[in-house]
């Protein structure tokens, strides 16, 4: 468990450079004036995590760094594919949220809490994208090898509830200080804070899943992820 961490530590921060400005660039902006900036920058935070993602694979494997270009052509589409099947039960939650009209508090509150229930569910589901090239399939390809090593993987599961932690004292420190007059690019600071902070984790869970995973498939077969790559 221990050793999974550092190794997972040590390779996120290989490319500790990409991995930051994947995080800065997904830091959202308001008002509507600059409502461009952030989808530019959405789309640049997305490419890096294409890349940072398909880079960390090929280290656990130790093998040759693929270029960017390659780790797009042969993963993107079936990164993108996976991640709007995981919002989906997020925007469907916030949705019945919104139904119910509660406060913006307990609305933000409630959103953070079920993302964080489901990037726990899912932690092995962008592993098996890059480990064996897989797209739709592998979100229940992914949740069934969380059941079927559940407890090796509470460790993980603990670095995601870390993620909610940070999540909740970003929404503490934002209620403190805000107020109806406030520009909210004073804002901006904390906003980056906590998109660098979660986005480090994320890649360090995402790490020691693949490496968990890489593992395991060279000391057993019949796993649920076994089979050739393609």
């Amino acid at each position: 468990m221990k050793a999974t961490i550092i190794d997972a530590v040590r390779n996120v921060n290989a490319d500790i450079a990409l991995v930051l400005l994947a995080g800065l660039f997904g830091v959202q902006f308001e008002p509507d004036d600059v409502a461009w900036l952030h989808l530019v920058g959405l789309g640049a935070s997305l490419l890096l995590w294409i890349v940072v993602c398909g880079r960390i694979v090929a280290r656990v494997r130790g093998a040759q760094q693929p270029s960017s270009a390659k780790i797009l052509k042969d993963h993107g589409v079936n990164y993108l594919v996976v991640t709007l099947l995981l919002v989906m039960p997020v925007l469907l939650f916030e949705h019945l949220v919104k139904l119910a009209s509660p406060s913006f508090w307990s609305f933000l509150l409630s959103q953070m809490g079920w993302r964080a229930l489901v990037d726990a569910a899912t932690i092995y589901v962008m592993p098996v994208v890059f480990l064996k090239g897989k797209g739709a399939v592998a979100v229940p390809v992914g949740i069934a090898l969380l059941m079927h090593r559940l407890k090796e993987s509470l460790f993980l599961v603990g670095v995601v509830a870390v993620i909610f932690v940070v999540d909740l004292a970003t929404l503490a420190e934002f209620s403190r200080v805000w107020s109806p007059d406030a520009d909210i690019h004073d804002f901006t600071p904390l906003w980056a804070a906590r998109g660098v902070a979660v986005t480090y984790l994320s890649f360090v869970v995402f790490a020691g899943a693949v490496g968990m995973l890489v593992r395991e498939q060279g000391r057993a077969s019949g796993l649920p992820l076994s089979g050739s790559d393609e």
